[in-house]
């Protein structure tokens, strides 16, 4: 047993042996890939705020140049750059590093002014600076005056004052270079990588603290106050209001908004500009012509959406007394409301106007059409008052279809007045038998 045991292991030995070292067993790591890095919006004024936005995966570090550092793999980060700048996204992982860039155009900017004096490295430290063999060590750096940073062997461009995490596999030496108009310096950090067996090493001294960089500024709007003056009127219409809306905003930027009202209507898109926190008015007209309530309300579109409160008023529209003749009832009818006889059927429309006040010197006319419900329109007829008073004015119209029908009058002149519409039905048939 122990032989066949012995031939069986040999065989095993000899297919594994046979087995390619290459292909399916070497797993390949892939670069990262950059989904999406933008800028948004991508072009600015002077002291505006641009958002980068990116979106990056498969990656172990990803870092933005021009003081941005190191960020996570999705995220977004509010910049003010003061001249079109360039901003290139690097991600990077084992299999190695790719880069994506968006661009910030900044309208109305100067020239940027070269940096006074030399850049200042404040500090550059490894803790802690004796390793074994696969640990890590953390480098942490504070720059000052420098328009780029980098740190040699392998880590490349950084923020002007962060910390990294370091795996070197052998004693080595990192410098750290910072530029500006004025020329370079450079400071260096070492990091002493031992196999364990020398014993403890002595704590190396703390780093000495970094402050935290501060939050990016994001612009926003805080509030919305309406307000309409006055609240209550009664007199003569239209009647012009003055509309207000306090914007009050956390900073320098430029407020998209809009006015929106009871009638459904809503005003173009407006912008407010900011030079600093703080509240800002905004006025604007609106004519009302209808007795009843109404309000205005201010809603901000950009940079964030906020909605005002509702500003009510009411209007009592004062009717004036009209020196002019006007028409004041137009009452149509027929004769009958159902018909019933062999088709087609006629019928008499008749059209009751009544005209009041104002001054009837020489009289007035008033002008008219008749509207039916298949459409058709008669011409315009004319009617003479001499005084205030009713008019009986009729007409007739055939019918040879069955159904429901209506007939109206319209009057153009001196004012338009629109009569009811008077139903009747038609049956096409033999003649309504009416018995005793």
């Amino acid at each position: 047993m122990k032989k066949w045991l012995l031939i069986l292991c040999l065989a095993l030995i000899t297919v594994i042996a046979a087995v390619p070292t290459t292909g399916c067993l070497q797993l390949k790591t892939k670069l990262p890939v950059i989904n999406s890095f933008n800028a948004s919006p991508s072009s600015i004024t002077t002291g505006a705020l641009s958002i980068l936005s990116w979106n990056v995966s498969g990656a172990t570090n990803v870092s933005i140049d021009q003081g941005v550092g190191d960020v996570a793999l999705t995220g977004n980060r509010g910049v003010l750059p003061g001249a079109t700048t360039i901003y290139t996204l690097k991600a990077i992982n084992p299999a190695g590093s790719v880069t994506s860039t968006t661009q910030v155009i900044v309208t109305g900017a100067s020239a940027p002014v070269p940096s006074a004096g030399a850049p200042v490295i404040d500090s550059f430290t490894a803790s802690p600076g004796t390793i074994t063999t696969g640990n890590s060590a953390t480098l942490s750096w504070n720059v000052s005056n420098a328009t780029s940073v980098t740190i040699d062997n392998g880590i490349g461009a950084v923020a002007a004052a962060a910390s990294r995490s370091v795996y070197p596999g052998a004693s080595i030496v990192y410098t750290l270079t910072a530029t500006n108009a004025s020329g370079s310096f450079s400071s260096t950090a070492q990091v002493l990588v031992t196999d364990g067996s020398a014993g403890p090493q002595e704590p190396s001294p703390a780093p000495a603290p970094v402050p935290a960089p501060a939050p990016p500024f994001v612009f926003t709007v805080t509030g919305v106050t309406a307000s309409v003056d006055p609240q209550l009127f009664s007199g003569a219409c239209p009647k012009s209001y003055v509309c207000s809306a306090v914007i009050t905003a956390n900073g320098p930027g430029i407020v998209t908004y809009r006015w929106e009202r009871s009638d459904g209507g809503s005003s173009p898109l407006q912008t407010m500009s900011f030079a600093a926190a703080g509240p800002q008015t905004v006025t604007t007209g609106w004519a009302r012509n209808e007795t009843g309530n109404h309000w205005v309300k201010v809603r901000t579109v950009s940079p964030n959406e906020v909605l005002s409160n509702q500003a009510n008023f009411t209007l009592d529209c004062e009717v004036a007394a009209n020196p002019f003749p006007t028409v004041t009832h137009v009452i149509v009818s027929t004769d009958q409301q159902i018909y019933r006889d062999p088709c087609p059927v006629s019928l008499t429309c008749a059209v009751d106007i009544t005209i009041e006040g104002g001054h009837f010197n020489g009289g007035q006319d008033v002008t008219y059409v008749w509207e039916r419900s298949d459409g058709g329109t008669s011409p315009v007829q004319t009617v003479h008052f001499d005084r205030a008073g009713s008019k009986r004015i009729t007409t007739g119209w055939s019918r040879d279809t069955q159904g429901t029908h209506w007939v109206a009058v319209r009057t153009l002149t001196p004012n338009v007045k629109l009569s009811n519409k008077c139903m009747f039905g038609v049956t096409c048939g033999q003649p309504l038998e009416i018995k005793p």
